[in-house]
C-alpha cells in the first residue's frame, strides 16, 4: 500500500495565485470611464437622470414587473433530506412575513441596485419571544425563542464611503457614513446583503441599468434645452436696446454706468406677459419735423426668419428616447407611440424584458438563498447546507387563448395524455386550488376505481370510454 509520500497520484493544487484585476486603491474603486459616472459623483447623476420622464416611466414598469412577481418557499429535497424539512419550510415563511416591513416594501428598497448599480441592506436578527418582549426587543408573532429576521434596512447609497476588499477581491466589509445621522460604522461582510447587477470582477459597486442610457440622456437633455430656448427666442423675440454712446464708453462716469447696468437687466428680464412694458424717453436727437431725427433711447424685438437655418429637433430626439429604452430593454413602451413597430416586433420585445427581469429576481433570491438563509440556519443550529430556497415565479405569465387552443387540438389529435399533473398547471394557472389525488394520479386510472366503487352507476353505459375534453365548457 503507498503512502502518502510514495504516492504518484497527481497533487491538486488548492492555493488561489491571480487576482480579479479590480483596480482598487485603497478602497477607491476606479473601473468607470466616464466622469459623471465614477462612485460617487455618480449618485447625484443618477438622482437626475430618475427625474426624466421617459427613465422614471421605464424604470416603473422594471420595478412594477419585479414587484408582480410571486414568492414562495420550496421544502429542501437534496440528499440525507432533513426529518423536519417541512417545518423548516415553514419557519421560513414565518421569518418572511414576521419582519418589520412587508416583503413587498422590502423588495422596494432593494430594487435600488437597479438605478445605482448596488444595493447594500444590513441583516438585523431577533429573538422570538412574542409582541411583548422584555426591554428594548423586536416584537414578533411567534413565542418560541428561535432567531429570526428583524429587517433588512437598506444603507444608502450615497452614505457609503468605500468597501473595503483582499487582494483577491473578497469583500471584508463597507464603510457607511451618515454626515446627517452621525453613524460612521464598518458593517463587517457577513452583517449585510448587497445586491448587485453584475458582479463582473467582484467590483461591489456593480453596474447601474441607466448606464448605457446616459450618453443619449446627456445628448438629449442638451438638445432639449436649446430647443426650449430656440422657441422662446423665435416667440418673444431677442430684445435689442439702443442706448446713447457716452453710456457704452469704458471712461462713462459713474451714473452712466448705472444707467447701463440698470438698461442690460432690462434686456435680460424683458418678457411678454400681461404686465410687461418698457418706458423710454420720448427726446430726439435732430430735425424731429422732417422724419430725420432719433430717438435718444430705443428698444424692439428682434425676430428670426421662421425656421430658416435650424434643425428639426424632433426626429433627433426620438431617437435618443430610442437608445434610451433599448438600453433599458423597455423600448417595446414606445411600440406605437411613434407609428412604428408591429405586434409581433413588441412581443419578441416584451419576451426579451421578461427574460431580463428573471435575471434582476434571480439575483434576489440568490442573495437570500446563498447568505441570508445558512447564516439564519446556522444561528438556530440547523446545518446550514440542507436549508429551503426562496423561488420567483409569475413574471412570464402564460397567455391563456392560445394554451387552450393548443391543448384542444392536441387533445383532439391524442397527443397529450390528460393527467392530473396538466389538470393542475392547469388550474394554477387560472388562479385555482391544485387538485387532490391518490395512486398514480391518473385521470382514467382514477375514473375506473370510481366505476369499480360504484359499479350500478354505470351498468347501462358502454365498454368504450368516453373522450376527456382538457378545455371545460363556458
Amino acid at each position: 500500500m503507498a503512502t502518502p509520500d510514495t504516492d504518484n497520484t497527481k497533487q491538486v493544487p488548492l492555493s488561489e495565485l491571480g487576482g480579479t484585476g479590480l483596480r482598487n486603491t485603497h478602497g477607491n474603486i476606479d473601473e468607470e470611464v466616464i466622469r459623471d459616472l465614477q462612485f460617487p459623483q455618480c449618485i447625484n447623476t443618477y438622482k437626475q437622470m430618475e427625474t426624466d420622464a421617459l427613465i422614471s416611466g421605464a424604470l416603473f414598469a422594471v420595478k412594477q414587473f419585479i414587484k408582480g412577481a410571486d414568492w414562495k418557499v420550496e421544502e429542501y429535497t437534496g440528499i440525507d433530506k432533513p426529518a423536519d424539512a417541512a417545518e423548516q419550510k415553514r419557519f421560513l415563511e414565518q421569518c418572511m412575513d414576521d419582519m418589520e416591513k412587508s416583503w413587498g416594501e422590502v423588495l422596494t428598497d432593494i430594487l435600488s441596485f437597479l438605478t445605482y448599480g448596488f444595493s447594500v441592506h444590513e441583516i438585523v436578527y431577533k429573538k422570538r419571544l412574542g409582541m411583548n418582549p422584555p426591554g428594548d426587543r423586536y416584537k414578533s408573532l411567534y413565542n418560541d425563542g428561535k432567531v429570526g429576521w428583524a429587517k433588512f434596512p437598506i444603507r444608502s447609497q450615497d452614505s457609503i464611503d468605500e468597501f473595503k476588499t483582499t487582494p483577491r477581491g473578497d469583500i471584508v466589509n463597507v464603510h457607511q457614513k451618515d454626515y446627517w445621522n452621525k453613524i460612521d460604522v464598518k458593517i463587517p461582510y457577513h452583517k449585510f446583503l448587497l445586491f448587485r447587477t453584475t458582479s463582473y470582477k467582484d467590483n461591489p459597486y456593480g453596474q447601474s441599468i441607466l448606464r448605457g442610457a446616459y450618453r443619449a440622456y446627456y445628448y438629449r437633455r442638451n438638445i432639449e434645452v436649446f430647443e426650449a430656448i430656440g422657441i422662446e427666442r423665435n416667440l418673444a423675440g431677442i430684445p435689442v436696446l439702443r442706448v446713447p454712446s457716452e453710456i457704452l464708453s469704458p471712461d462713462a462716469d459713474e451714473n452712466a454706468q448705472q444707467l447701463r447696468a440698470m438698461y442690460e437687466t432690462m434686456g435680460r428680464m424683458l418678457k411678454k406677459n400681461d404686465q410687461a412694458y418698457v418706458m423710454i424717453p420720448s427726446d430726439i436727437y435732430g430735425n424731429g419735423d422732417n422724419g430725420t431725427g432719433q430717438y435718444i433711447y430705443d428698444i424692439e424685438l428682434m425676430k428670426s426668419d421662421g425656421n430658416a437655418g435650424q434643425a428639426n429637433q424632433g426626429p433627433v430626439i426620438e431617437r435618443y428616447d430610442r437608445r434610451i429604452m433599448m438600453s433599458m430593454l423597455t423600448d417595446f413602451i414606445l411600440t406605437g407611440s411613434q407609428s412604428v413597430g408591429s405586434y409581433a416586433l413588441a412581443s419578441s420585445k416584451v419576451d426579451a424584458f421578461k427574460t431580463g427581469i428573471s435575471s434582476y429576481l434571480d439575483t434576489i433570491a440568490d442573495e437570500f438563498n446563498q447568505k441570508a438563509i445558512p447564516l439564519l440556519w446556522e444561528y438556530n443550529g440547523w446545518d446550514s447546507s440542507k436549508t429551503p430556497k426562496v423561488t420567483h415565479t409569475g413574471v412570464d405569465k402564460v397567455e391563456i387563448s392560445p394554451l387552450a387552443d393548443l391543448l384542444k387540438k392536441a387533445g383532439e389529435t391524442g397527443f397529450i395524455t390528460p393527467d392530473d399533473n396538466i389538470e393542475n398547471y392547469l388550474r394554477k394557472i387560472i388562479g385555482l386550488e391544485p387538485i387532490q389525488t391518490e395512486g398514480d394520479g391518473n385521470i382514467m386510472d382514477r375514473a375506473r376505481r370510481e366505476m369499480e366503487m360504484n359499479p350500478e352507476e354505470d351498468s347501462n353505459n358502454s365498454d368504450e370510454e368516453p373522450p376527456i375534453n382538457l378545455i371545460p365548457e363556458t
